[in-house]
């Protein structure tokens, strides 16, 4: 996921899709444009508590959506403020 807006000095106002009971919806171009885009590092120690491996795990689209939606609230919640 490339971002596409460069040199911005200023916060942006961005619109939020919304479902029909105003809960923030994940459309089709966000699940195009995210998923597999989110690892997180695993790392594994031996007996004597030496770093001996780290995998990159995807994480699961089920928790990217409810990240997005949880944040999605915080910021609908501090324009209303």
């Amino acid at each position: 996921m490339k971002n596409k807006i460069k040199n911005i000095s200023s916060p942006l106002i961005a619109f939020i899709p919304l479902d029909e009971l105003g809960e923030p919806l994940i459309t089709d171009g966000m699940n195009e444009a995210c998923i597999g885009e989110f690892a997180i590092d695993v790392e594994y120690f031996n007996d004597e508590g030496t770093k001996c491996d780290v995998e990159k795990h995807a994480v699961d689209w089920a928790t990217c959506k409810e990240i997005y939606k949880a944040m999605a609230k915080i910021a609908i919640e501090s324009i209303k403020e």
